[in-house]
């Protein structure tokens, strides 16, 4: 297939591209890094306009729930905006499907546990969070109104080689490696972490099945304690943490758990990845990189 990826240069999007290309898809990258921006709409109506493509897979946007109270406009006009200016363009070509990641975030401190997609999702508590739902619904428009097939998929707490510098299991993994101290907000913290090839499996599967509207979790559907994924490191990297302990910013969630029972039925899909190996990986690259 021809495949466009929007933030192909990220975290996620890097691993994805990767796949695809082994796969032999053609894969066109559209991304801030390298010059093109979801937010230039007339870049993106020229890209689409030269390729005849099958599915754009959309992960182009602002991450980082902290950082969105700070820069709410940043986050609003990257995770909306951006988004709005896709599905502009892509309403001209209603055969090109749309696989869209959006987070775990929207669904806030659910007291339904775990978190499946039929829940209401009245509550996020980060900048983030509203942005990603906003972007959500505005597909839901877009597919309802221009019969645009979409596929969101719904990501929890992805981690593993070239995580991004601003997240915790990066940090940690730094933080540890070099004898300095991290934060720990509360014992009964916990996430659903997720190894970045099982979830780059979950949206080549989704890039794979052509659905109509369709909302589905990807996550490991095995919350672990932060503390325990903090154990995981020190024993894959051979030294003690130095943890503090401090209060839950505002924006963080309690517990982050996956539904996955959709997933496993629409796309025949389940995390493959456990903590133990996942988190020896995450070591073993960081480690790599400092030489």
């Amino acid at each position: 297939m021809r495949i466009l990826v929007t933030g192909g240069v990220g975290f996620i999007g890097s691993h994805l591209v990767e796949r695809l290309r082994q796969e032999n898809h053609q894969v066109v990258i559209f991304d801030k890094k390298t010059g093109r921006d979801v937010n230039n709409f007339s870049q993106l109506k020229r890209v689409l306009a030269k390729n005849n493509f099958d599915v754009v897979a959309h992960l182009a946007a602002q991450a980082g729930v902290r950082r969105s109270f700070e820069e709410p406009e940043l986050y609003e006009r990257t995770n909306v905006a951006g988004t709005i200016n896709l599905l502009e363009c892509l309403k001209s070509y209603p055969k090109t499907r749309l696989v869209f990641t959006s987070s775990s975030s929207v669904y806030g401190n659910s007291a339904r546990i775990p978190f499946q997609e039929n829940d209401a999702c009245r509550k996020p508590i980060s900048v983030y969070a509203a942005t990603k739902l906003a972007a959500e619904l505005m597909c839901q428009v877009y597919a309802d109104r221009y019969g645009l097939k979409t596929t969101i998929l719904r990501l929890f707490t992805v981690y593993g080689p070239g995580n991004r510098r601003d997240m915790a299991a990066f940090t940690f993994t730094r933080d540890i490696m070099e004898g300095k101290p991290i934060k720990l907000f509360g014992k009964d913290i916990a996430r659903d972490f997720t190894y970045v090839d099982d979830i780059v499996d979950g949206i080549v599967r989704a890039i794979n099945k052509p659905l109509g509207f369709e909302i589905i979790n990807l996550g490991n559907s095995r919350p672990v304690k932060v503390s325990e994924f903090i154990a995981e490191i020190e024993r894959a990297g051979g030294k003690r943490a130095n943890i503090i302990a401090d209060k839950l910013p505002i924006g963080d969630v309690i517990k982050t758990w996956a539904d996955i029972n959709k997933a496993k039925k629409l796309l025949d899909w389940e995390p493959k990845t456990g903590l133990k190996p996942g988190v020896e990986k995450l070591v073993n690259w960081f480690m790599m990189q400092q030489g």
